[in-house]
């Protein structure tokens, strides 16, 4: 049978759309380039078409369907969060002094609410319940509530075997993000050893942890 509306492809279209709209650029870090192995910031710098692979990932695309789905659940109770203004996936920047020079660090909030206070939301997928929060997950939430001043952030994780949530409440120095930077720059690699073991550039990385 040929010719029926594909969903897969529809997928993929969607990814695909999404990537084009954020394409790196070497003179920016991702706050997301501050939480993992430097040399992956690296790596996709010097070999788009690696990035381009994950875009058919399957893990990728069902942690982008957990995303959208998350956001239609909470539009269909926004009555109940009156006095709050909800927005996703929002953008910003700051500019961090490391001395001798300016860097630009950019990043994107799953959600965010504004209202008597100002909360964060990041959405997690994860095969299983073990070990959560994980140390990057949190890192990550605390330079979100810095970026955007956040009073918190909560750590929503979805599995198959629950669903939990956990407050990060520390908000990231600038002193702390320009070290941060600096250990980037530094390609101290990796940043934590499990990294290797899922990267997609560990078959040429030379600090490869087995």
């Amino acid at each position: 049978m040929s010719g029926y509306p594909s969903i897969q492809k529809l997928l993929y279209e969607l990814r695909r759309r999404e990537a084009e709209k954020h394409k790196r650029d070497p003179e920016v870090f991702w706050i997301t380039d501050l939480c993992r192995c430097p040399l992956k910031r690296v790596f996709e710098l010097e070999y788009p078409e690696f990035q381009r692979v994950g875009i058919y990932t399957p893990v990728f695309v069902l942690g982008d369907l957990v995303h959208l789905g998350l956001q239609l659940a909470i539009m269909k109770i926004a009555d109940q969060l009156k006095g709050y203004r909800i927005s996703f996936e929002v953008e910003g920047s700051k500019d961090v002094d490391m001395g001798s020079t300016i860097v630009r660090v950019e990043g994107r909030a799953d959600c965010i609410l504004e209202g008597s206070d100002r909360i964060g939301y990041e959405f997690k997928t994860s095969r299983g319940d073990t070990g959560l929060p994980r140390e990057h997950h949190v890192l990550q939430c605390s330079l979100y509530n810095w970026m955007f001043d956040l009073d918190y952030s909560i750590l929503v994780y979805v599995t198959p075997d629950r669903i939990c949530e956990y407050p990060v409440m520390e908000k990231a120095s600038d002193s702390l993000v320009a070290e941060l930077i600096s250990d980037a720059l530094k390609l101290k690699a990796p940043k934590y050893t499990w990294e290797c073991k899922f990267c997609q550039f560990a078959q040429m990385c030379s600090r490869k942890v087995v």
